[in-house]
């Protein structure tokens, strides 16, 4: 196959996918901020827990959805960087007497971030205050009846929020196009390749931003529901309390409310009056549960759509990061695609790479061995950078260990790996040396909440 190879494609496609993974983390970042005010939107009677139930999973989803769709973004940065740096070094390579540079600068792709996110606060549970106080009184004396007590402000808050990262999303599809356009320009084996992953991530994008404004518009259909439902029973609350001789009900002056309502109750007429109209505000709660049903129902293909995106996402975010040589053959380079300062979204729930084994003094190598009888040796990578490096190539070294690993029952696995290059120090309890390394131990525990399904416990230089 012909090679012809401008670089303008592949750089507009890099600059089109890092400036997407930025607007993507933007919409997720600010999406996820939000959530939390809703906790408790859908209120905690019968008619909510289903509907409860089916956002929360949708919700769950369509976040972890967000942040595939930015890592994916950032992986294919990459990938097209990384084949532009290898076109580069074969012209290099070809040229008689030209010195050739293996590692090119950082470039455009450094600038992607990966996000980790976590399950939103659950829509049960909250008790709104939307229940007038004199309908209160008149309600407690209804046997069996109880007022739907979702906030419908804060669903129609939730829902503006669903539809405003709904319209972010929708934007990235453009950033796929332009570099679609770039990689028209470029004629190389990968190309092909580049293009199909890339329309199917724009096919992915238009899915993703369909199932946040479906999640939107069924909080709207939740409040819309609520509301027309307590204004029916608001209706006859107040129509209950006129009949029963209770004049300050409308006004809500409640210091006579209640004794004119006990004494107006306890007649014949009064209690056959209040039986009926509690069986007509049981048929109303009825068939707010009924709608509320349908609305859950259909939320229920939103979290099974994007469940099947974000695996998809996770397989782009995981994929290995190839190239294609001049020549058509495949130069391999590491198995997953980790975008630059990845080793951050792991720093939680005791992983503790960052805080004891990147940039420590020999001082801080020799005080941590005082103070711990354990470890036969204390080490440090140099920088977070030669620290995701190396870990980066020990992962890509026990790809298949690790797949086995994720396929067990066991929750946690140490590896191994010589990477072949100078990795950092290690203080030796023994001898109190300190030597070079180019091995790397990491600890690696499961993690559904993670893109690739598991976490770095701890990673550091071993002897």
């Amino acid at each position: 196959m012909r090679v012809a190879i401008r670089g303008e494609g592949y750089s507009s496609a890099v600059e089109a996918f890092v400036s997407g993974n930025l607007l993507a983390a933007r919409a997720c970042e600010t999406l996820c901020n939000r959530l939390p005010a809703y906790a408790g939107m859908a209120g905690d009677d019968a008619t909510a827990t289903d509907f409860a139930a089916s956002y929360d999973e949708a919700a769950a989803e369509a976040v972890s959805a967000l942040a595939g769709l930015v890592g994916g973004l950032g992986s294919l940065g990459h990938l097209a960087e990384a084949s532009l740096a290898n076109h580069l070094a074969a012209d290099a390579e070809s040229v008689v007497g030209a010195a050739y540079r293996p590692d090119a600068p950082p470039s455009r792709a450094d600038d992607s971030v990966g996000l980790l996110v976590g399950t939103p606060p659950s829509s049960l549970g909250a008790d709104s205050s939307s229940l007038p106080g004199w309908a209160s009184v008149v309600l407690d004396f209804l046997e069996g009846v109880f007022w739907p007590d979702a906030d419908t402000d804060r669903l129609r808050d939730a829902a503006a929020s669903w539809r405003s990262a709904a319209t972010s999303v929708s934007i990235l599809t453009a950033h796929c196009r332009t570099a679609l356009e770039g990689f028209e320009g470029e004629l190389s084996p990968e190309i092909p390749l580049a293009v199909a992953t890339t329309q199917d991530l724009r096919v992915r994008i238009d899915v993703v931003a369909d199932q946040l404004a479906t999640i939107a518009t069924s909080c709207e259909a939740y409040a819309d529901q609520v509301d027309a439902k307590r204004a029916e029973m608001l209706d006859l609350l107040e129509q209950l309390g006129i009949e029963l001789g209770v004049g300050a009900l409308v006004t809500g002056a409640l210091s006579l409310l209640s004794g004119g309502l006990a004494a107006g109750a306890g007649t014949a007429a009064a209690g056959g009056r209040i039986a009926a109209v509690s069986r007509d505000l049981k048929v109303i709660v009825d068939a707010l549960r009924v709608l509320n049903g349908s609305t859950s129902a259909g939320l229920r293909p939103v979290s099974a759509t994007l469940r099947d995106s974000r695996s998809y996402l996770s397989r782009l975010v995981a994929a290995r990061r190839t190239a294609m040589t001049e020549r058509g053959s495949l130069r391999l380079g590491r198995e997953y695609g980790f975008p630059r300062r990845w080793l951050r979204s792991h720093e939680h729930s005791g992983s503790h790479t960052r805080r004891d084994h990147i940039g420590r003094s020999d001082q801080q190598l020799r005080e941590r061995l005082a103070n711990e009888s354990g470890p036969p040796a204390a080490s440090t990578f140099r920088s977070e950078r030669e620290a995701e490096r190396a870990i980066e190539d020990a992962i890509s070294r026990n790809r298949g260990a690790i797949d086995n690993w994720m396929a067990s029952g066991r929750f946690k696995k140490p590896f191994f790996a010589d990477v072949g290059y100078d990795i950092g120090r290690i203080l030796v309890r023994d001898t109190g040396e300190i030597v070079s390394s180019t091995k790397v131990r990491l600890v690696l525990v499961k993690d559904s909440s993670m893109p690739l399904g598991w976490r770095l416990l701890t990673a550091f230089p071993d002897l």
